[in-house]
């Protein structure tokens, strides 16, 4: 039954939600998840051979097309969304006197996007090489299994984003990566938030605004951009 298209279409569709839930916050997650796979598949169609490369380009450039070249929306909204959903949830088990594990909560979340991933990994570094031959596969497809196959390890213990794109296996998995770490700050800077109350507004005065300003300097210094571009100033 967890197949049955009936019955996810309805439990999907249905508008009787419970108290404790958040569906709406959930919802806007999903539909981010959605922009950022697009988002991928967007950067990756330019790697395909094309007939008219030159008009794709033009329409990709245009304005209509600056929600999937806008990377960084989907994916600040989606840390962002997850953050909340994190501060919900154990705010809302802190006040009703239950105890938080750090290293039980680590571990759950650990365990909840380790086997997907892992299963994809196995999947990209072992086996679609040998479904795809053509005239971008060493670029596609052959080069980066190799990646998977000799730093997939840096995937399991979620710090492949610390290697740059170029040294990641499945760099399109950094949102992963990123929203693991950032669970386990968010973690612990509510449990010890929530035990000392009186420093909460300093506290997240302080973090808000070193965050913003070190974003600033990277972004600056590095002279990164917030867009894909395809020819577009």
């Amino acid at each position: 039954m967890a197949f049955s298209i009936s019955r996810n279409f309805k439990e999907m569709t249905k508008l009787e939600t419970e108290r404790t839930s958040l569906p709406a916050i959930n919802g806007i997650r999903a539909l981010m998840t959605l922009l950022m796979v697009l988002s991928h598949k967007l950067m990756q169609f330019f790697y395909y051979t094309i007939s008219n490369k030159k008009r794709t380009y033009e329409i990709f450039e245009s304005t209509l097309s600056l929600p999937f070249r806008a990377v960084f929306f989907s994916t600040e909204t989606f840390l962002f969304m997850g953050g909340f959903l994190t501060a919900y949830t154990i705010v809302g088990k802190l006040n009703r006197k239950q105890e938080v594990n750090v290293m039980k909560e680590i571990f759950m979340r650990y365990l909840r996007f380790m086997p997907p991933m892992a299963a994809m990994i196995f999947f990209y570094a072992y086996i679609l090489p040998l479904l795809a031959y053509g005239p971008n596969s060493p670029i596609i497809i052959a080069q980066p299994s190799e990646i998977c196959k000799k730093f997939y390890w840096r995937n399991l213990l979620m710090i492949h984003n610390w290697y740059g794109f170029e040294n990641t296996c499945m760099f399109n998995l950094h949102h992963i990566g990123t929203d693991f770490v950032l669970f386990i700050v968010a973690l612990l800077i509510i449990v010890t938030l929530h035990k000392y109350p009186n420093v909460l507004i300093f506290t997240v005065a302080v973090i808000g605004f070193s965050s913003t300003v070190a974003t600033f300097l990277i972004v600056y210094n590095e002279e990164l951009i917030l867009y894909i571009y395809f020819g577009a100033s």
